[in-house]
Parts: C-alpha cells; structure tokens; sequence
C-alpha cells in the first residue's frame, strides 16, 4: 500500500515582481535588517520539517547578529525525561494509569 505525503514539500508564494523577492542569504539579510523596527526587535524562523536549519541559522547570525538564539527543538524535554517526571502517576496501565 502506497501512501502520499499530505503536506506541500515543495511550497511557494506568488509573488509580483521579480524585485519583490529576496534572493540569497545576503540579500535576504538585508531585507530582514531594512524592516525591523530597531534595537530590541525580535525575529521568528519557522522551518518545514528537512529544511536545513544550521545552515538558516548560520546566514541569520551573519545578517542580524543576534544578541540570543533560541532554539526551541532544545528547549524540549527528551521521551526518556517526561516518561520519568510522569511515572509516578501512570502507574503500570500505559492507558488508564493507576
């Protein structure tokens, strides 16, 4: 049984002119410094899943040179950790605890 990707892998957005688009690190760099508002502006990056985000990470630092980074992938727990915090109240059903 085949099954198909329910997600675009491949998106795009319809833009106007060919100057309506950044193209290359730099250049989007420059777009992104030309529009924040100034000192203390925060940026979001959120990627598709196999987008390359050391390499987005990398171009942004150089661009923006951020005083902080965040990843959020970092911040979260590990499987191992969250089944330890929550064992005690599971108990031995993994579906109704106890």
């Amino acid at each position: 049984m085949t099954r198909q990707s329910n997600y675009d892998k491949y998106p795009t957005i319809q833009a106007g002119d060919e100057q309506d688009c950044a193209k290359g690190w730099a250049e989007i760099g420059n777009a992104l410094l030309a529009s924040l508002p100034g000192q203390g502006s925060v940026v979001c990056v959120e990627c598709y899943p196999g987008t390359f985000v050391d390499e987005i990470e990398r171009a942004l630092r150089r661009a923006l040179e951020p005083c902080i980074v965040i990843r959020t992938s970092e911040l979260l727990k590990t499987p191992d950790a969250i089944r330890s915090l929550l064992s005690p109240y599971l108990g031995n059903d993994p579906v109704l605890g106890g």
